[in-house]
């Protein structure tokens, strides 16, 4: 698969925020709770959903096979854009 240089920037600042966070990384099983507030109606959720889950990988899970669970939802805010995310292990 080919990422954009937009996604790649993207998920490394993503990850450099969640490393930031501080904690260990989860060993077992994981649910992800996501929701995406966007600037402008552009961007599909499935596509954020990819590229998140790409950024906390080697960071706050060891690998994306232990996420057996993703919740996710969309939004707009033009004010306040952001991305909240909440890993659980299961």
């Amino acid at each position: 698969m080919v990422v954009s240089n937009e996604a790649r920037s993207y998920k490394e600042q993503a990850g450099w925020i969640a490393k930031s966070a501080g904690g260990d990384m989860l060993a077992g099983n994981v649910a992800v709770t996501m929701r995406v507030y966007r600037a402008q109606r552009r961007g599909d959720l499935d596509n954020y959903t990819k590229v998140l889950l790409d950024s906390l990988k080697g960071v706050v899970f060891a690998d994306d096979d232990q996420v057996t669970q993703i919740h996710a939802f969309l939004d707009d805010d033009k004010k306040n854009p952001r991305v909240e995310i909440e890993v659980t292990e299961l």
